[in-house]
């Protein structure tokens, strides 16, 4: 609770604009369910590495 106990719902919601009702909702559906996946995107994980590059294909026309 060190970590995350100065950011209340309200100061979140003044940072990034998302209403703090929606921030508690979202706590009580992760808080309380039964499993969970949570993905996220390489970019978001890893901001310090370079993009890859996109796939290509390596079929001829």
């Amino acid at each position: 609770m060190r970590t995350v106990g100065k950011w209340t719902p309200e100061r979140v919601e003044a940072l990034t604009g998302v209403p703090a009702h929606k921030l508690q909702a979202a706590a009580e559906i992760l808080g309380t369910c039964e499993s969970l996946v949570s993905t996220a995107l390489q970019g978001c994980t890893s901001p310090c590495r370079p993009p890859r590059q996109p796939c290509r294909s390596t079929t001829s026309t």
